[in-house]
């Protein structure tokens, strides 16, 4: 097609909501377009470079030794029950009912359908290893999506499931789809890394997160030279300080008029934030394990110059979610 009959609406300023630059000039450019919050279109221009993107995908996954399936879109809410994730993955499924009333979900991943297709197919150890994988639509009702197309409630996702007999074949292949990774986001021209990563939702026993390095986005890496991990599953080790240790009695009490925060308790006794005990108070989603959802207050304790880090927090609490408590929920 000539470039002249293309439809490339491009615009002189990007939306107020474009924060990145990636955001705004996709905008600006003609590639996509807002549809609401959280939902984009792909013009033209984008859906070249999206299938590009896919095609490059494609054919390292296939090099692979996996299979390319397709999924539905929408998956029974039998299949979550079964799984134990239907209270677990919390508010970002969005579940829907048809006119019979039947439950389902838009899928946010598809463990649940891939289990669905396999279970019953699978007869013998011969067939095994085997790798599926899919290039499909995906839906979670993000709480705040933000940065365009990196943080949308609908995405393009290529996801991959396999299957083995033994554990020494579940990380051969793990390996092998590590390398995978690597040749596609090479290709890709991405500054890249594998680094340790908290499970999630997902859930398992070990997950790698290939996190590109730029200046815009939402995620903190640490890096070392033997060590690379996210902060959200970062281990450190155990901190000490070199300022004076502060010395009281265990039972003493202190009188602290009108000091609401680690910053003023540390200057008002002289003594490194270190040395000090924040409380940190959130309200917690838990399943009952009735098919439903409880709420609790918990309380997690921290050193006074730390921050809580939610991801290990919701894990260590066993919550499905965890939000802030109103005062009079604390209360």
């Amino acid at each position: 097609m000539k470039f002249s009959k293309m439809f490339i609406p491009t615009l002189k300023d990007a939306p107020k909501d474009a924060v990145l630059p990636s955001h705004a000039l996709l905008i600006k450019a003609g590639f996509i377009s807002q549809l609401g919050t959280g939902l984009y279109d792909f013009l033209p221009l984008g859906l070249k470079m999206l299938e590009k993107i896919s095609a490059v995908v494609r054919e390292e996954m296939n090099k692979a030794g996996a299979n390319e399936v397709r999924f539905s879109y929408i998956t029974p809410s039998e299949f979550w029950h079964q799984s134990g994730r239907w209270n677990k993955f919390g508010k970002e499924l969005l579940r829907l009912n048809d006119r019979k009333e039947g439950e389902f979900v838009l899928s946010p991943t598809n463990e649940e359908s891939v289990v669905n297709m396999v279970r019953g197919r699978i007869t013998s150890y011969k067939q095994l290893p085997l790798n599926l994988y899919q290039i499909n639509l995906k839906f979670r009702d993000e709480a705040r999506p933000r940065f365009g197309l990196m943080r949308g409630r609908e995405f393009v996702m290529k996801d991959a499931y396999s299957f083995h007999s033994s554990e020494d074949d579940l990380r051969t292949e793990f390996e092998n789809m590590h390398a995978t990774y690597e040749r596609i986001f090479t290709r890709l021209g991405l500054d890249f890394r594998a680094v340790s990563a908290d499970s999630g939702a997902i859930g398992g026993s070990g997950s790698k997160e290939f996190m590109v390095l730029a200046a815009n986005g939402e995620d903190d890496i640490l890096l070392s030279s033997s060590y690379a991990a996210n902060v959200e599953a970062a281990i450190r080790k155990p901190r000490t300080s070199s300022s004076e240790r502060p010395e009281a009695n265990a039972t003493s009490k202190f009188h602290t008029p009108n000091i609401t925060s680690i910053e003023q308790l540390a200057k008002f006794f002289h003594v490194d934030p270190f040395y000090l005990v924040k409380a940190v108070i959130k309200k917690g989603l838990f399943d009952d394990g009735k098919g439903g959802v409880s709420e609790k207050i918990v309380v997690f304790f921290v050193r006074g110059d730390d921050e809580l880090q939610e991801a290990k927090a919701q894990n260590a609490s066993k919550a499905l979610e965890l939000m802030d408590a109103s005062e009079a929920e604390i209360a």
